[in-house]
């Protein structure tokens, strides 16, 4: 009987950890509407950790974060650099969130106020 509440114990701890987590997943777009493949997508949180990803063949990253703000920045070669800052990653019901971007042609950074 000790073990089973052990048991039910660590798996409600695991849960929990897990609840604190979400993947942030979109798909990357040029100005018309087409996918960017190998698109690379940076989140940075206040305690300046990076996480990274590269968008697959569809133009769709996913990356696993923790709760907290996020400023991101997305680069692909001939587009402007993509930046938002205070992105706010929450856990959700069943552990996703989206976000779709459109970049635009070569140029100036978008948003120079980042804190990349």
């Amino acid at each position: 009987m000790k073990f089973l509440q052990i048991l039910v114990l660590i798996l409600g701890l695991v849960t929990l950890a897990n609840a604190q987590k979400s993947i942030l997943s979109g798909t990357i777009y040029d100005q018309d509407g087409a996918i960017i493949p190998n698109a690379e997508v940076k989140l940075k949180n206040k305690k300046n950790k990076i996480y990274k990803a590269k968008t697959s063949d569809d133009g769709v990253y996913e990356i696993e974060l923790p709760k907290g703000f996020y400023s991101i920045e997305v680069t692909s070669n001939n587009f402007k650099i993509f930046r938002v800052k205070k992105y706010f990653i929450s856990p959700v019901f069943k552990g996703k969130m989206f976000c779709d971007i459109a970049l635009n042609p070569t140029g100036e950074v978008s948003d120079k106020n980042g804190f990349f």
